[in-house]
């Protein structure tokens, strides 16, 4: 169920948690795990920062899995969209819906806020 406009929800979370759950139904387990191993001693990123760091996960991704990290990040959008209540109406890299989607989810929490 998207939780759109939820003013608890924190965005970061939900992303690591969308992530995640993605890694893990592409991958499996420690598949997944080995992954973030590599993100952590290659790439120079824990999974709780992986937000923060969105491009060098963009890069490690591109960088381990070359064409087949798009289905990876395509699917993480999917789902994070989904999950905050955006639709997909542009083509774009998959930092930037990242990026607009912080900020979409950002100026719903605020609105609901009032």
């Amino acid at each position: 169920m998207p939780h759109s406009l939820h003013k608890d929800i924190n965005f970061n979370e939900v992303l690591i948690e969308v992530i995640d759950n993605i890694l893990v139904d592409v991958l499996g387990k420690e598949v997944a795990k080995t992954l973030y191993l590599y993100l952590k001693t290659v790439v120079f990123i824990e999974k709780r920062n992986i937000p923060k760091e969105i491009v060098a996960f963009h890069a490690g991704l591109r960088k381990l899995f070359g064409h087949g990290a798009i289905a990876i990040e395509d699917a993480i959008i999917k789902e994070l969209f989904y999950r905050i209540g955006l639709k997909i109406t542009v083509k774009d890299s998959f930092v930037n819906l990242i990026r607009k989607a912080k900020i979409y989810s950002e100026l719903a929490k605020k609105r609901v806020e009032f």
